[in-house]
């Protein structure tokens, strides 16, 4: 059985995959989207491209595909890839998948429903299985040394990229952050979340917000969590003045410790914390703050 990775040149994410390829098989060949001659890590084969568009990668990944049990890859290259990979190998497809396991040779796939609020497991129908990862809900594996690699030959562009606009960020993101402090309409106002960006600093963190913050221009979309922007997966999530609607509790799931600050003691996000505290958040977030600098 071999499993075929394909991966942004990102430690953590290339760390996942590996992961998951490790819980279905032994050998495992890789593709990752980078500069760079080499991959990090162990491989029995390996190749590099510069081509970060997936309608003019499917052709040149057919031929490693084919050789492939499963394709595993996360994010958004997966979801690009992936679904026409499957069609044209005939293969299962699976998206967003948070847990992988191999029972007795049955495959069970783990996928949130309804928001978040339960799960679906599902077994492929077919041997060859195509698999999209949702990101940080896997611990990664080590990537020891270096494999050498080839170049992946594209053998058509059918998709010409006509501009790059990068979005300047500072700090951490919200994927890789360990602690986020994030803010909702209760915040009130712009303003508001300077307070909350002292708090993510001294957890060595960063802010967050919901949608009903960035719809209301507060804070740039970068930064909402939230089914319908990032999925976090935080040691510590700090939701202050967010009510929980269903799209922003799923943006959650995979946070270890979730702490609410809320005026309404019967808003939803109590039901997803660990700790609440129903107060008002410019009285309690300073306090807060005081005492963390004290612990520093």
């Amino acid at each position: 059985m071999k499993a075929l990775i394909i991966s942004l040149d990102n430690p953590k994410r290339l760390g996942e995959l590996k992961t998951v390829a490790g819980r279905l098989c032994a050998d495992h060949e890789v593709v990752v989207i980078t500069d760079q001659n080499n991959v990090s890590g162990s491989w029995k084969k390996a190749w590099v491209t510069t081509e970060s568009i997936g309608a003019n990668l499917v052709g040149a990944l057919m031929k490693p595909a084919k050789d492939a049990d499963y394709i595993i890859s996360s994010g958004d290259i997966g979801l690009s890839i992936l679904p026409a990979l499957a069609f044209k190998l005939g293969a299962s497809l699976a998206a967003e998948i948070t847990d992988v396991q191999k029972e007795d040779n049955r495959i069970i796939l783990t996928h949130p429903v309804y928001g978040g609020k339960a799960v679906a497991k599902y077994e492929p129908g077919k041997k060859k299985v195509c698999i999209s990862l949702r990101e940080n809900y896997f611990d990664p594996d080590s990537l020891d040394g270096q494999t050498e690699a080839d170049k992946l030959t594209i053998l058509e562009k059918k998709v010409e990229l006509v501009e790059k606009k990068m979005e300047e960020m500072e700090g951490i993101s919200l994927e890789d952050a360990p602690a986020i402090i994030s803010g909702g309409r209760g915040i009130g106002g712009k303003d508001g979340f300077d307070n909350l960006s002292k708090l993510a600093k001294l957890f060595e963190g960063t802010i967050g917000a919901s949608r009903a913050a960035v719809d209301a221009g507060w804070v740039p979309n970068s930064l909402q969590v939230g089914q319908t922007g990032t999925i976090v997966a935080p040691d510590l999530y700090v939701a202050v003045g967010i009510s929980g609607a269903s799209q922003h509790l799923a943006g959650i799931t995979n946070a270890k410790i979730v702490v609410a600050v809320n005026k309404d003691e019967e808003a939803p996000i109590f039901k997803r914390a660990r700790y609440g505290i129903v107060a008002d958040w410019k009285k309690f977030i300073p306090v807060l703050t005081e005492e963390i600098e004290k612990l520093k």
